[in-house]
């Protein structure tokens, strides 16, 4: 989003057009800090969801095998009771 060249001043580049950092207003410096802001929570919380999902889809496949096969399940209740 930002980019300095050499000999030159910072700029930011929205919807494909360069802005120079300078001269932007506090209220629009402010306001891309939040879009960055929001941009990076984003893509923590897209990581996030990817985990969870991970971890429903475990249960899930465990689940159903274990509908599947429930004897496997009755093996290990004898195991446990001896």
């Amino acid at each position: 989003m930002t980019e300095v060249k050499q000999d030159q001043k910072e700029t930011i580049t929205i919807n494909d057009k360069d802005y120079i950092v300078d001269n932007l207003t506090p209220v629009q410096r402010n306001t891309i800090s939040l879009v960055l802001s929001t941009d990076n929570k984003i893509m923590s919380l897209q990581s996030e969801i990817a985990i969870l999902q991970a971890g429903r889809d475990t249960m899930l496949r465990t689940l159903t095998e274990d509908l599947e096969n429930p004897q496997i399940e009755d093996e290990e209740i004898k195991q446990l009771n001896g």
